[in-house]
Order: C-alpha cells, then structure tokens, then sequence
C-alpha cells in the first residue's frame, strides 16, 4: 500500500541549527540547505532518493561538509561548500522505514571549523 509522503517535504530547516559549528558564518541566510525527495508517494521500505542542494554566500568556504538525519549521519562525504554562491547538489539514497512514512524529517548541515 503506498502512503503518501508529502512530509518529506516538510523538513526542518532551522538554519539556527545548521549553523552549529560555524562561528565565522555571521548570517544565517547567506547558507541555504534545501532538500528534496525523488517521489511523492511509495511503498514502505522502498528507497528514495534525496537531493540536497547547498548554497553558500557567507564569504567562508564551509569545511568538511556532512549531512545528519536527526543525530545519524546519513552523508559524510558531502566535502568543502565554495562561499561562491553556486548551488552545490549531493544525492544520497536511503531506505525509508514504514515509521519515517507521515513523519517531518529533520535534516541538518554540519561543518568543522
């Protein structure tokens, strides 16, 4: 049976969060983090694939990139983010469990000093 997985589209992007770690960032909106699902709808247990797209216009290059669902590391290989302000897109693919289905996931970027 598929169920509907619009809230994958409802994700928490609190840039607050996604800034922990980088003190030299001074605005949270010179670094955008969108993510977006390959699909709409599907059964449980298959996998989708994500799009994560990251803009940086903070005037620091963001090190040593990795992308977290709740406190697991779902990609940590995502690398340095350019302060060049052109879109940077990483696709992971992932199982998505029957309990994830209807549920906000809550992605963030994390970087190191």
């Amino acid at each position: 049976m598929k169920k509907h997985i619009s809230a994958f589209l409802v994700l928490v992007l609190a840039l607050g969060a996604l800034l922990v770690g980088l003190p030299r960032v001074a605005k949270a909106e010179d670094v955008k983090f969108e993510v977006k699902p390959d699909r709409e709808e599907m059964a449980p247990g298959d996998k989708v694939e994500f799009t994560f797209t990251i803009i940086n216009k903070s005037g620091n290059e963001l090190l040593d990139c990795k992308i977290y669902l709740g406190d697991k590391p779902v990609a940590d290989d995502v690398g340095n983010i350019p302060a060049d302000g052109n879109p940077k897109p990483y696709t992971r693919k992932m199982d998505v469990t029957t309990e994830m289905l209807g549920q906000p996931l809550e992605f963030t970027l994390k970087s190191s000093d």
